[in-house]
């Protein structure tokens, strides 16, 4: 027998790696939390540490298993039989040479019993999310009944439907800051259907779910988001946007997120250099992550970092001047460092605290010089998720991330539009807390 030691973010993630390299015949002998000491214990979650021991001829059947499984899985998939390459996997095995056909027949059988339960759990979950949200809806449709026959007339509310159901998601959508007009957008594909029964009411409430879901849209995280990727080439990201929406921490909370989460060498460059105090911040998150921080003072000096920095860095974080985009100096300015780094991801940050009327005029502002996708922050600080709705409605700009908070790297989450949606439609208590 052997040993080895695997490590993973959770208890699961570790078990998993030890199923997968192991295989099922492995022997767990210890599981241990492992927390850094000092400082970078405030930046670093604890990691579980799990000591296998295996037996070598096991783990070589687990492993020719596994492939006979996945061939079996591959064939099912294309609607096939059982594919002939699947014979010599499972020849590789000797205890099973003599009965090869009801080995490849149990195969079959598991996998098709694998798929019914998964089928089986979906269809579970589905159906439990249906009825918590038409029990919602029901409750919040009783409680707006009573509050409009008991108040002479109604609740004080814009009434724009006569049907007490649709006047209610729009009453709900006006309280989370979503304007007026594009909650009716919400709302126009229901307004055909008579509602009178609890399956009509279901019925409304996924319509509606599922047009802000396609409002919303998905996002387009920055690991994964490119060919770059596949071709192994380092990816830039630029993160622009105004003063005091958060920046410099956002970037140190997705520094944290490459490095922690996805092994990636990671390296910082910083133009803003108008704030002595956001180029330190910078430089203590890169001292204490380990990592690589160059300083440039014009666009034109990005080039050569980046060249000197893609040899062994898989990902480059450039960290911008947040200047008023209302001065078109500092957007020209802008301009000519983006021209220097035409492949690279670029991230307008944004604080949802913002006025709407702000959040569309910055945009604007910042669309003559690039294409560019959303960061939301600071959505601790609002209960007006609307303006996230309102903002993709009205731009066709897609969310990348979220941020809630200050703490690096737990307080940033790639964005997630089942979550604001049903926060939306009052379906969750705490919106910011759970995005």
């Amino acid at each position: 027998m052997r040993t080895k030691r695997f490590e993973g973010a959770t208890e699961q993630e570790a078990l998993e790696k030890v199923r997968d390299e192991l295989g099922l015949s492995a022997i767990v002998l210890s599981i241990k939390k492992k927390n850094e000491r000092g400082i970078k214990r405030i930046f670093t979650k604890p990691t579980v540490i799990v000591t296998a021991a295996y037996d070598e001829n096991e783990q070589k059947r687990d492993k020719v298993l596994a492939a006979a499984l996945k061939a079996a899985q591959d064939a099912r998939d294309k609607g096939s039989a059982l594919s002939e390459d699947l014979l010599p996997v499972l020849s590789d095995i000797p205890e099973i040479n003599d009965d090869m056909p009801s080995v490849a027949e149990a195969i079959e059988k598991e996998i098709a019993i694998s798929r019914q339960q998964q089928h089986i759990r979906e269809l579970e979950s589905q159906m439990q999310n249906n009825e918590e949200m038409v029990a919602q809806l029901m409750s919040r449709l009783a409680m707006a009944e009573a509050a409009a026959s008991s108040t002479p007339g109604g609740t004080g509310a814009e009434k724009r439907y006569a049907n007490q159901m649709l006047q209610m998601f729009f009453d709900c959508l006006l309280s989370h800051g979503v304007v007026p007009e594009i909650a009716s957008v919400v709302l126009e594909d229901a307004e055909t259907l008579s509602i009178s029964t609890e399956e009509d009411i279901n019925m409304v409430a996924k319509i509606v779910y599922n047009k802000i879901m396609s409002l919303l849209g998905e996002p387009r995280t920055l690991i994964g988001s490119g060919e770059r990727i596949n071709r192994g080439e380092t990816q830039i990201a630029v993160f622009m946007g105004p003063t005091g929406v958060g920046k410099t921490t956002t970037i140190a909370k997705q520094s944290s997120l490459l490095l922690l989460n996805e092994q990636k060498q990671v390296g910082f460059i910083t133009a803003d250099t108008y704030r002595i105090a956001a180029v330190e911040q910078l430089r203590t998150y890169a001292d204490i992550l380990g990592l690589d921080l160059r300083v440039i003072y014009s666009g034109e000096e990005i080039t050569n970092h980046v060249n000197i920095m893609s040899k062994n860095h898989d990902v480059i974080l450039v960290d911008t001047a947040g200047r008023s985009h209302n001065n078109t100096d500092n957007i020209d300015e802008l301009n000519i460092m983006l021209e220097c780094v035409p492949t690279a991801d670029k991230f307008l940050v944004l604080s949802a605290t913002t006025r709407q009327d702000d959040i569309l005029s910055i945009i604007k502002a910042y669309d003559n010089v690039a294409d560019f996708d959303l960061i939301f922050t600071k959505l601790d600080e609002t209960k007006s998720l609307g303006v996230l709705l309102n903002t993709c409605y009205l731009t066709g700009k897609r969310i990348s991330y979220i941020t809630n908070g200050q703490n690096v790297p737990d307080d940033i989450a790639v964005f997630q539009a089942d979550r604001i949606t049903k926060s939306l439609l009052a379906m969750t208590i705490a919106a910011g807390g759970e995005a």
